[in-house]
C-alpha cells in the first residue's frame, strides 16, 4: 500500500482518519496519477479506496479540499458496511463539516457503527442519548452503551 493511516483529534470525541503519502510511492507515478487511480477504484465500489479517497478529499491531500464530496464517499463506504466510514459520516453530519449538520441522521450512523462494536461511535451515540442531543433523551440506554463500551475498551 502507498499510504499510512494517521489519526488526529479534531474534537474531544471525534477522530478523523488522514492519509499521508509514504516514501514507498512508485517513482513512475505522480501524486495526481495515484489519486486518480484511487478515485477510479472508489468509483468502481472498492471500499478501501472509497475511504482513502474520502480522506484525501476531506483534507485536500494533493487535490483541492472538498468536504461535501468527501462525505459522499464516506456514506457510500458506510452503505457497503464499512464501520469506520459509518463513524466518519456520522461525525461529519454531527459537526456539519462541509455539509449541513443533521444530528438525528448523525445518530443513525453512530448507532450503525456502535452496533458493530466501534468504541468511539458507542461513546458518541451514548453521549447523544444521555443529553438528548439531536435524538430523544434515554439515560437508561445511554448508561448501558457506556458500560458496554468501557468493557470493550482495551487499555
Amino acid at each position: 500500500t502507498n499510504t499510512i493511516i494517521d489519526e488526529s483529534s479534531f474534537d474531544e470525541t471525534v477522530t478523523i482518519t488522514k492519509i499521508k503519502p509514504t516514501n514507498e510511492q512508485p517513482q513512475n507515478k505522480s501524486n495526481e496519477e495515484m489519486i486518480d487511480e484511487i478515485k477510479k477504484k472508489a468509483d468502481l465500489g472498492d471500499i478501501e479506496s472509497m475511504k482513502y479517497y474520502a480522506s484525501i478529499l476531506y483534507h485536500g491531500y494533493g487535490i483541492e479540499m472538498n468536504k461535501e464530496e468527501s462525505s459522499k464517499y464516506y456514506k457510500r463506504a458506510s452503505d457497503k458496511g464499512d464501520v469506520q466510514s459509518s463513524f466518519m459520516y456520522g461525525a461529519i453530519l454531527y459537526l456539519g463539516d462541509g455539509i449541513k449538520s443533521n444530528k438525528y441522521k448523525s445518530s443513525v450512523y453512530f448507532k450503525l457503527a456502535a452496533d458493530k462494536g466501534h468504541i468511539e461511535s458507542m461513546y458518541k451515540y451514548a453521549k447523544m442519548l444521555q443529553e438528548g442531543d439531536g435524538i430523544g433523551k434515554n439515560r437508561k440506554k445511554s448508561s448501558r452503551i457506556f458500560q458496554t463500551s468501557s468493557r470493550s475498551r482495551t487499555y
